[in-house]
């Protein structure tokens, strides 16, 4: 019986769908599902992965009728899902060959933490300059929080864990917002802790959909959502803060960042138009 189930949202990807599927098969870790939700591509993604289905027994393909906010297929893939354990995996991200083995290895033997990554090499910008990240987040609920915070820019390596399966649904009246990712990461750290294997990688590529101006942008935001981008993040965050006992200094700190990332795309949307 399988216990994990990896999660791979993917539109228009026939350039690189070949490449992620040999990097999730070349995984030492055999026991796994692999749900793959086509958003409706346009070109030969779907057929190439049908071409995976028939090689590979453990492939089950869902195809978008027509195209969906890119973190509504993320949420139906995980909605899908009955495994104990999770993973999702972006088309363009790569992990070492033993990646999930020693990730779920070590979320089965610490009850304590919820999710577990090795350490992450990010593409940070256009020339590809690479910066490693090897931040872990454990002590007390606010204590993770506020890591997370001092973390959030570089927090893919939470999203794109291997984690321990838990209810998420309070992150649906999100799932419109660029921050998304993010509410789904202090989700998972209210139920526990953030591991990182001391060897490994998950290399994240720079050019994420989330990365684009056009998502921060939308037409779909109103004004206020574009000027004040991180103000529902803001107000989600504080919300969980304050819900257990927790310091004031470091509810302190977290406003002052909060306010900080605020005002820096709050300039930078300024910037856009009068650009």
């Amino acid at each position: 019986m399988k216990d994990l189930t990896i999660g791979l949202p993917v539109f228009n990807e026939e350039k690189r769908i070949n490449k992620a599927l040999k990097n999730i098969y070349s995984q030492s870790y055999k026991n796994f599902n692999l749900y793959i939700s086509d958003n409706a591509s346009t070109d030969g993604t779907y057929k190439i992965c049908k071409i995976w289905q028939k090689k590979k027994k453990n492939i089950k393909i869902f195809k978008q009728k027509k195209k969906v906010n890119i973190n509504s297929n993320f949420y139906f893939i995980y909605s899908k899902s009955k495994t104990k354990y999770f993973m999702w995996i972006a088309a363009d991200d790569r992990r070492s060959k033993n990646y999930i083995r020693d990730n779920l290895n070590f979320l089965k033997e610490n009850n304590s933490f919820i999710s577990s990554s090795c350490p992450s090499i990010i593409e940070y910008n256009k020339n590809r300059q690479l910066k490693k990240v090897s931040f872990e987040m454990t002590g007390e609920k606010t204590d993770r929080y506020y890591n997370f915070l001092k973390n959030c820019f570089v927090s893919h390596s939470i999203f794109y864990s291997v984690f321990k399966k838990v209810d998420i649904s309070i992150s649906k009246k999100y799932l419109d917002y660029m921050a998304w990712d993010w509410i789904v990461n202090l989700i998972l750290l209210t139920k526990g802790k953030f591991h990182r294997e001391k060897k490994g990688y998950l290399y994240s590529s720079y050019g994420g959909t989330s990365s684009h101006k056009k998502y921060i942008y939308s037409n779909n935001n109103n004004f206020f959502n574009k000027v004040f981008p991180f103000f529902k993040f803001s107000f989600f965050y504080l919300s969980i803060f304050i819900k257990k006992e927790f310091k004031f200094e470091k509810l302190v700190k977290s406003i002052f960042i909060l306010l900080s990332v605020n005002i820096r795309f709050t300039k930078r949307y300024i910037k856009s138009v009068l650009n």
